[in-house]
């Protein structure tokens, strides 16, 4: 009989691996599960397949760049409930009208410091009070 698994799915798209190992080995830490792509067109497929609970999204990406990915999943009434924090590079900060306009939830920049990306992750997928 399979198990229920309880914990939050989170899906990581950067080309960067350190990166993505780096914040894959925290939220396991915290109980979460992680899954990943390495490029913006295999992230919105498995975006796609999986429905995870919230996607770290980097801007930067092969294929098809973050900001192209975000537009597609929230602009698709079956997966714009997924929360979006987009990753940046240090000092590339999105525009607040571009996030809006992709309909992006938060941006953080790396170099990412876990707590932050902890307080990010509870501020935009813990209910509302």
């Amino acid at each position: 009989m399979a198990q229920h698994d309880d914990r939050k799915k989170i899906l990581i798209i950067d080309e960067e691996l350190s990166f993505v190992d780096f914040i894959t080995a925290f939220l396991e830490q915290i109980e979460m599960r992680v899954i990943s792509a390495d490029d913006g067109l295999t992230g919105l497929k498995l975006a796609r397949s999986e429905n995870p609970d919230l996607i770290l999204l980097a801007v930067m990406l092969p294929e098809i760049d973050g900001l192209h990915v975000c537009r597609l999943l929230k602009f698709d009434q079956q997966y714009q409930h997924i929360p979006i924090i987009l990753i940046t590079d240090q000092g590339a900060d999105l525009d607040e009208n571009l996030l809006r306009e992709i309909r992006g939830d938060l941006q953080i920049s790396k170099p990412i410091v876990p707590e932050t990306l902890l307080e990010a992750i509870q501020q935009i997928t813990e209910p509302r009070k």
